[in-house]
């Protein structure tokens, strides 16, 4: 009877030991495939980051190579005046040759001083409201342009000027219909105003009276077939210098030739477009449009004048130190791809029109950096 039971204790331990084997295979074989898999995961996350941080410098060596480009076409005088066109085909074939098996690399650039740089209403920040000044009168025909064609009350344009004054100056004294640290301090949250240069044009957002549709427009809707209306930021743009010009080379928008003149009209701002480049600012200055501004101004040509904007004195365009044929500022936007990771840098950099100096201002990942 003994043998028996002994027998019986015997299989059931081979049985319990059978188990725990598989058991322990199992467990071995789990650890196994996790580890396997945390260690795929690890190189892959470990590739990635080599592809990012070999995009993002690539992206920088584009930065350089651009900068370098149009600092050699001033340097060297190959131009005294912008052709877009001419960097542009140039920013391609660059495009192309730093391209390859490993990478895919593709260059564009901007030109802020295309646009009307808000910052350089500082130059006329001592001057009386009441006065119509060069830059604030061209800012105040952008603003009211715009608010028009958003269908909004133009009355409101004075008061948005001096808000964005208010903002720039250094002082806290709020100007009539302005906006300082007692506006701002009422809100929630609170904050104060700048009273500096804007970082970002995307601080106008800050910037008492300057709504979302106003900066943004109002987006197209084909289901409504509503066609898409420019905001603000379509024409302006936040540069980190009081002195700039605008580049008439660089205009694409017929708006920004408008506000020069309320005796230009959408049809000569065309006009003016059509031409660009201008070799030099005496060739923009002489286009016929100027002739028959004259004509209509004596009265020897009356059929453009009915169309007029009438909200102030109508004058001859004052183009002193406002234009320029060239650039200074360029924001520069690389994106390179490696392998399955993109990264998108956009650069504002200046460029004398010597080219003897050449500056990064800025850098972004994703934005414009302005």
């Amino acid at each position: 009877m003994m043998r028996i039971i002994h027998k019986d204790l015997r299989k059931k331990h081979r049985g319990v030991a059978l188990i725990t084997a598989l058991l322990v295979v199992s467990l071995a074989t789990i650890m196994a495939v996790a580890l396997t898999s945390r260690q795929y995961i690890d190189i892959r996350r470990t590739g990635n980051m080599m592809q990012s941080d070999q995009a993002y410098l690539d992206a920088i060596a584009s930065e350089t190579f651009v900068g370098q480009l149009l600092a050699n076409f001033r340097d060297q005088q190959q131009s005294k005046f912008d052709d877009f066109t001419l960097y542009d085909l140039a920013l391609t074939q660059l495009s192309t040759d730093m391209s390859d098996d490993n990478r895919l690399v593709s260059l564009q650039a901007a030109y802020p001083e295309s646009r009307f740089n808000v910052n350089s209403l500082l130059t006329e920040v001592a001057a009386k409201d009441s006065e119509n000044t060069p830059k604030r009168t061209i800012y105040r025909r952008l603003l009211r342009s715009v608010i028009e064609d958003l269908g909004g009350d133009t009355g409101q344009t004075d008061a948005l000027v001096s808000s964005l004054m208010d903002w720039l100056d250094e002082d806290e004294e709020a100007r009539l219909d302005g906006a300082e640290d007692s506006v701002y301090e009422g809100k929630d949250p609170p904050y104060k105003a700048a009273n500096r240069m804007l970082t970002s044009i995307s601080e106008l957002r800050l910037i008492e009276g300057y709504t979302t549709e106003l900066l943004d427009g109002i987006p197209a809707d084909e289901e409504e077939e509503i066609e898409a209306i420019d905001g603000l930021l379509a024409y302006v743009d936040a540069l980190p210098d009081k002195d700039t010009t605008i580049n008439v080379n660089g205009v694409v928008k017929p708006k920004i030739f408008m506000a020069l003149s309320n005796w230009i009209d959408v049809e000569m701002a065309d006009a003016l477009l059509q031409r660009q480049p201008y070799e030099n600012l005496n060739d923009f200055k002489k286009h016929e449009i100027f002739d028959e501004i004259e004509g209509t101004k004596s009265g020897q040509n009356g059929a453009h004048s009915g169309n007029r904007q009438n909200f102030e004195t109508k004058e001859l365009p004052k183009f002193g130190p406002l234009l320029d044929i060239q650039s200074s500022y360029f924001l520069i936007r690389s994106g390179v791809t490696v392998g399955k990771t993109t990264v998108g840098l956009n650069s504002l950099i200046y460029v004398s029109t010597d080219g003897t100096k050449l500056e990064v201002i800025s850098r972004a990942i994703g934005t414009d950096g302005i």
